[in-house]
C-alpha cells in the first residue's frame, strides 16, 4: 500500500506542504518572493547599486535609480544625474542653495549677521547687509540689529557730500524732497584752480537734472578785513546767468591752499506750498586773489522766479574747483 506524504507527494510540492508550488530556476543574485499561489524568484540585476522596491501587492522590482553603497555622517542624498543618487558632503554652519544650473550646493560657512542673498543668474551667496544713510547695522550670533541714526524732528539731517578733485562743478542732483522744509550747504575750503575765479550757484530741474543758466536775481555785499563795506548792487530786472556768492571787490578767490579757499554756509528755502527750492542766502569767507591783506566776507541773497527746482550746483566762474568739500543737510519739520 502506497501512502502520500511530504517525501513522496506529487511535484512540485504545494505551499501547504512546505514547498514552492512552482518549478523554480535559480538566478545569480536573485531574490525569492511569493506570488498569491506560489514561490518565485526575481532575477538578479547586472547593475550595481539598484535597490529592491515593492510592487504594490505584486512582484517586487529593482529600482531604475542607483544608490551609493556607503554614505558619510550628515551627508545629503540627491539626484546628481538621471537615475543616479549621490551624496552631497556636509559643510558646517552653511545653507543649502542651488547653482544657476539647479545643482544643490552649500553656501560658504556663515558668520554673525550673514544672510543668503540672491544674484541674478548666479549662485546665491552668504553676505552681511550694508548700512544705508543714517542706518547702523550690528551683527551678532543669530541676530541682526538695525537702528536709525537720523536726528529728530526740527533738526538738520545729513543728505549728501560732494568732494572736489579738479572738478568742473559739485552737483547735488535730485536731493530735494517733501521730507525737508529747508536745506543747508556747508562749504569747506573750496579752492579754485584758476585765477580771478568767483563761486557761482545754479539751481536745476528735472531728473537729469537741467541746470538753469538765466533769470537769477541776487544782491550781495563784501566786507573786508579793514571793516570797509563794499556794497555790490547785484542783478535784478531780467536776472543773471547764476547767483554770485563771492566777489572780493572784483579780485576773486585766492588759489593758494595756504589760505584754504572758500568756507561758508548756504541756506536754501522751499517755495511756499511746494517741496521745491526757490531762494536762498549765503555767507562766505575767503582770501582775495593776489591780495593776502584782503580777507573778504561776502553775504548774498538770491532767488529764481521759476519753480520745481530739484538740484543745486556749485561751480567757479572760470576753471575747475581744485579741492574742497560741500555737505548738504535737510531741515526736518518740527
Amino acid at each position: 500500500m502506497i501512502i502520500n506524504n511530504a517525501i513522496n507527494s506529487p511535484l512540485p510540492t504545494s505551499l501547504a506542504l512546505g514547498g514552492t508550488n512552482a518549478a523554480l530556476t535559480a538566478s545569480n543574485g536573485g531574490i525569492f518572493y511569493s506570488t498569491a499561489s506560489a514561490g518565485a524568484i526575481l532575477a538578479g540585476t547586472a547593475t550595481a547599486g539598484q535597490i529592491l522596491q515593492s510592487g504594490a501587492s505584486s512582484a517586487p522590482i529593482w529600482s531604475t535609480a542607483t544608490y551609493p553603497a556607503t554614505t558619510t555622517a550628515n551627508q545629503l542624498l540627491y539626484s546628481s544625474a538621471n537615475n543616479v543618487i549621490s551624496g552631497l558632503p556636509t559643510t558646517s554652519s552653511a545653507c543649502l542653495v542651488t547653482t544657476s544650473g539647479g545643482v544643490p550646493a552649500w553656501s560658504s560657512s556663515m558668520t554673525n549677521g550673514q544672510v543668503i542673498i540672491g544674484s541674478t543668474g548666479s549662485t546665491p551667496v552668504a553676505s552681511t547687509l550694508t548700512a544705508g544713510t543714517n542706518i547702523t547695522i550690528t551683527n551678532g550670533p543669530g541676530s541682526i540689529t538695525i537702528n536709525s541714526t537720523a536726528v529728530g524732528s526740527g533738526s538738520f539731517q545729513w543728505i549728501a557730500t560732494q568732494t572736489a578733485s579738479s572738478s568742473a562743478s559739485l552737483n547735488f542732483n535730485s536731493n530735494f524732497s517733501s521730507t525737508y522744509i529747508a536745506y543747508r550747504l556747508i562749504l569747506i575750503n573750496l579752492l579754485p584752480a584758476s585765477a580771478n575765479a568767483n563761486l557761482w550757484l545754479r539751481l536745476g530741474t528735472g531728473a537729469g537734472p537741467s541746470y538753469i543758466s538765466s533769470g537769477y536775481l541776487y544782491q550781495l555785499c563784501d566786507i573786508n578785513n579793514n571793516g570797509t563795506n563794499l556794497a555790490y548792487p547785484g542783478y535784478t530786472g531780467t536776472g543773471f546767468n547764476q547767483a554770485l556768492l563771492t566777489y572780493a571787490n572784483g579780485n576773486g578767490i585766492s588759489t593758494s591752499a595756504t589760505y584754504g579757499g572758500v568756507c561758508g554756509v548756504i541756506d536754501l528755502f522751499v517755495t511756499s506750498g511746494s517741496s521745491a527750492v526757490g531762494s536762498g542766502t549765503s555767507q562766505m569767507s575767503y582770501e582775495s586773489y593776489n591780495n593776502t591783506s584782503f580777507y573778504a566776507n561776502t553775504t548774498c541773497a538770491f532767488q529764481h522766479p521759476a519753480a520745481n527746482f530739484t538740484s543745486v550746483q556749485l561751480l567757479m566762474s572760470t576753471g575747475n574747483i581744485a579741492s574742497g568739500s560741500a555737505y548738504l543737510y535737510g531741515l526736518l519739520p518740527s
